[in-house]
């Protein structure tokens, strides 16, 4: 799947999903899943400046079979971004906790969170076929169902009623807005997450402007401006709004909103990971690890980042035959498709691979293992960056420029302990393992001329 930014004129004027104005000026095009449509043009609103489709019915869904029956899988092993989707909430600060009702809550984990840290009541509304499986699997309560049909909650108010991502996906957001805000307490607090209009003029990643278009999924992508007239046209008083260049984050209420604090209660957060990681399931209890040991790596907290490390290295070897200090590239780089890549491999293993190398290279000892790691980091998440669906592989290419940087600087360390120690053994390199770095380094380099271009005036 693939778009590029043009500049057209429209087979005729389209209606605006977020302002009803109409409108034919084309500014991306996009391949389409669907045979009937082939590819997909988005307009800019001339008056708000969302994005939307052209086209009387542009969505697909999600009737895919095999993408329903597989993308939990993905989604509780790494796809979930379950910081993304509490930090909005906990920006509120004293305010987060209270009653929560989160309307297409998807696996879950914002409902789980909520309960099991003591944060509040919360329940989720969810018709995906993960929605179900992630009630089962986290005990989460989470019911089949849209709001307006809920019986279940329909006279309940919520302190905060939560709606990540969805918005993008309703053909009539004003309609929506109205609806799930009967279910809000008058001194509740309304939060949204949905994706910016500006993300095909902020962000170079393809695959990230992809994934925010979401050509078949999504109906329109809201400006910061759109939004906020929305939700005060819904009757909310005060109202924020975040622009991050590809996410848009609202918190709207009919009375004062509290300071927002940007602050991330970390301890918490892992907290909450390590009971997760000792769920049954092993696709919730690797995501769960991976997710612990790579963000406690960034923030700083090394002892809890080294103890998720060997955890899920020893239940990786056990469960899945996997060794991170000697992967398996041959295994990875034969699957054909999404379903083969999830059914038999875990989908974190490059970025883990990548972490890993990070944490074996603190011990300058140990360069060897490291490159290896990163090469065959490298690799794994090149090739899936080849097949998968961009919707998919945001991490991959976020994290692939970080490697190869890396893997170069690496090989610099080896090359000047080598040259100062005058022998192979002290790096435990041999001659032969020498020459395979160096044309490692010159095919890749050859190869990727982007990474040259981009990285020159650091280098020198």
């Amino acid at each position: 799947m693939a778009g590029k930014k043009i500049n057209c004129k429209a087979d005729k004027r389209w209606k605006c999903p977020m302002c009803s104005s109409f409108g034919d000026n084309v500014v991306y095009e996009t391949t389409s899943c669907n045979p009937q449509i082939t590819k997909h043009e988005i307009i800019k609103c001339s008056d708000c400046g969302s994005l939307y489709y052209s086209g009387e019915d542009p969505v697909l869904g999600y009737e895919n079979e095999a993408m329903n029956k597989n993308y939990w899988i993905h989604y509780a092993q790494i796809g979930a971004g379950i910081t993304a989707m509490l930090e909005p909430l906990f920006y509120l600060g004293a305010k987060a906790k209270g009653s929560l009702l989160d309307v297409g809550c998807g696996f879950g984990y914002v409902v789980d969170f909520y309960n099991k840290m003591g944060y509040g009541e919360a329940i989720g509304l969810e018709t995906a076929v993960y929605g179900k499986i992630g009630s089962e699997l986290l005990g989460a309560p989470i019911i089949n169902s849209y709001y307006a049909d809920c019986t279940e909650i329909k006279e309940k108010k919520y302190d905060i009623i939560f709606s990540c991502e969805v918005l993008e996906h309703v053909p009539d957001p004003r309609s929506f807005i109205n609806e799930i805000s009967a279910g809000l307490d008058e001194k509740g607090i309304l939060v949204l997450t949905t994706p910016s209009s500006n993300v095909i003029y902020s962000q170079n990643n393809p695959a990230e402007v992809i994934a925010s278009l979401s050509p078949d999924y999504h109906f329109f992508l809201s400006s910061p401006d759109a939004l906020e007239k929305l939700l005060r046209s819904c009757g909310y008083k005060d109202i924020r709004i975040d622009d991050n260049g590809s996410r848009l984050y609202a918190w709207a209420s009919r009375e004062k909103l509290p300071i927002l604090q940007k602050h991330v209660p970390w301890n918490d957060y892992f907290q909450y990971l390590k009971i997760l990681s000792i769920n049954f399931d092993s696709n919730v209890k690797t995501g769960a690890l991976q997710r612990l040991f790579k963000d406690a790596w960034n923030t700083g907290n090394y002892e809890i980042a080294i103890n998720a490390y060997k955890q899920l290295e020893d239940f990786t070897l056990d469960e899945y035959n996997l060794d991170f200090t000697y992967p398996d590239i041959h295994r990875y780089n034969s699957r054909k498709s999404i379903v083969d890549s999830i059914q038999k491999n875990p989908v974190w293993y490059g970025s883990v691979l990548y972490y890993g190398a990070l944490l074996v290279g603190e011990d300058r000892n140990e360069l060897r293992k490291k490159f290896r790691m990163l090469d065959s980091a490298f690799e794994i998440l090149k090739y899936e960056s080849s097949f998968l669906d961009p919707r998919l592989i945001q991490e991959s290419q976020h994290l692939l420029p970080y490697i190869e940087n890396e893997l170069l600087k690496t090989y610099e360390d080896i090359v000047s302990i080598n040259a100062l120690a005058l022998r192979f053994d002290k790096t435990n390199l041999s001659i032969r393992d020498i020459i395979r770095i160096i044309t490692n380094i010159i095919k890749r380099l050859m190869g990727d001329i982007s990474w040259w271009k981009n990285n020159w005036k650091t280098r020198l």
